[in-house]
């Protein structure tokens, strides 16, 4: 059971990576673009809801793939594998002091708070370390529930399609 909850924890850790660098590409770039021609730069806020939103979608996605395909994971292991996945962004952030390319939308959620707050957004590398972390942790917490989730739906599709494939054997 552990070795199966540290695996499933990095292959989640992957998942999310991948769900970060496509939310950076769609993000920074396409939504960054289009706020450059339309004049508007200050709309951290609205990226850092859709960076957590495309992040959850892929999670959700990937594992309900996963799970339609392998079969319902244990909840516990999914919670567990998690929460692994968390401490391993929060890690690799530190490593690379907290960059947004592993902080995801807590990035975007300091640049709110600055701009809320009317303060000028400081140099990512001179804000505190916590002051990542907290809102990562956040995230973190919706990141979990789409693994949850989609594990959840991912075997529900599953199981309804296997018994209508039993009661119809002509079901395609």
């Amino acid at each position: 059971m552990v070795k199966r909850i540290f695996v499933n924890s990095l292959v989640n850790f992957g998942r999310l990576l991948a769900t970060l660098a496509l939310s950076m590409l769609l993000v920074i770039i396409v939504f960054g673009l289009v706020l450059f021609v339309l004049g508007d730069t200050g709309l951290a806020v609205v990226r850092t809801l859709l960076f957590c939103a495309i992040s959850c979608g892929g999670l959700f996605y990937m594992n309900y793939q996963s799970a339609y395909k392998n079969g319902a994971p244990v909840l516990t292991e999914s919670i567990f594998a998690g929460i692994l996945m968390s401490i391993y962004q929060i890690l690799l952030a530190k490593l690379l002091k907290f960059v947004m390319y592993t902080s995801g939308a807590a990035y975007f959620a300091i640049q709110s708070y600055y701009l809320l707050t009317d303060q000028p957004i400081p140099d990512m590398y001179t804000v505190s370390d916590i002051a990542y972390i907290l809102p990562m942790l956040f995230f973190d917490i919706f990141y979990v529930a789409a693994i949850i989730f989609g594990g959840k739906y991912g075997a529900k599709k599953r199981e309804k399609d296997r018994s209508e494939l039993l009661r119809n054997p002509n079901y395609s």
